[in-house]
């Protein structure tokens, strides 16, 4: 892996992880803001978030059939869990941050619903991220007749 390729890896986690924060903790004022009801969205949500990634993958390891992706069903699994775990541990750690800041004795049962949305959001983060790294394209450095390799005259 060369320090571009490895910069990027680590841009693209570090997007990944403020866009779980952000989104997980955003989640129930958007669903409000939507009419929705928001205790069952937010606890129900990693069934649905889950089942969508995982149908995207199966989309995708079909449309790719002739080129296949970069990584392997076990990359897709890898990267859906680790980021659903990486969700729920922003959830946690965001609500321990907001039960010290405000004394509330009841802090702690937030995470009856932010768990779950940092579950959700963080396997649709880990879903997008195992798309973009583990199909890149390979652009040539120069463009026209220089590119496909024909004496430039």
């Amino acid at each position: 892996m060369n320090a571009a390729s490895s910069h990027f890896l680590a841009r693209t986690r570090l997007v990944g992880l403020a866009a779980v924060a952000l989104l997980t903790f955003s989640a129930p004022y958007v669903i409000e803001g939507l009419g929705l009801d928001v205790v069952r969205l937010m606890f129900f949500s990693p069934i649905f978030v889950v089942s969508a990634c995982v149908a995207f993958f199966l989309f995708e390891s079909r449309l790719r059939a002739s080129s296949p992706l970069k990584g392997t069903t076990k990359s897709f699994a890898q990267a859906l869990v680790l980021w659903a775990l990486a969700g729920a541990g922003m959830a946690i750690f965001g609500v321990i941050v907001m039960t010290v800041a405000t004394d509330s004795p009841q802090g702690p049962f937030a995470l009856i619903f932010y768990g779950p949305a940092g579950i959700a959001i963080g396997g649709a983060v880990g879903t997008a991220i195992w798309r973009v790294t583990g199909v890149k394209p390979n652009l040539p450095l120069q463009d026209g007749p220089a590119a496909s390799g024909r004496p430039v005259s």
